[in-house]
């Protein structure tokens, strides 16, 4: 069985996300997307654990957990063989700190300029229609805008 994980704060969760997951999903038994903790996050942890969960809820090939430690621990724990992510996200891991066993997938995909720091920037700019159709929210996420 592969596992793989996708390790990001999700925050906001959006369709460039989404497009990253299933890819995951095409060369994995089961994806396990990690969130990581930000220290100054548009969303409450919890409430984004809760929107990828009610996204992916016919999905049992996916669990979704919250990443509060070491994520060498965290891939070494939950048996993690491949780490799937963005060409954004590769600055985001220090290979030598990871498993010698586990490999490194990245996915390009048409939403790769989609990276949390530009939706956040569009949100604190007030600027939150030119963003919306790429945000996976419910109404009341909107409200807050």
């Amino acid at each position: 069985m592969i596992k793989s994980v996708i390790y990001n704060s999700f925050d906001p969760f959006h369709i460039g996300h989404v497009s990253l997951i299933e890819k995951a999903l095409k060369i994995s038994d089961k994806v396990i997307i990690a969130i990581k903790p930000e220290k100054k996050s548009i969303f409450d942890i919890h409430d984004i654990e809760r929107l990828i969960n009610g996204y992916f809820k016919y999905n049992k090939r996916i669990l979704t957990l919250i990443c509060f430690g070491d994520f060498k621990l965290f891939c070494i724990h939950n048996g993690i063989k491949l780490i799937c992510g963005s060409f954004q996200e590769m600055c985001d891991y220090d290979f030598k700190k990871l498993p010698e066993d586990i490999d490194y997938v990245l996915f390009h995909n048409k939403h790769n300029y989609l990276s949390t720091e530009f939706i956040k920037g569009k949100i604190q700019d007030g600027k939150i229609n030119e963003i919306k159709n790429f945000l996976i929210c419910s109404n009341d996420v909107y409200k807050a805008f």
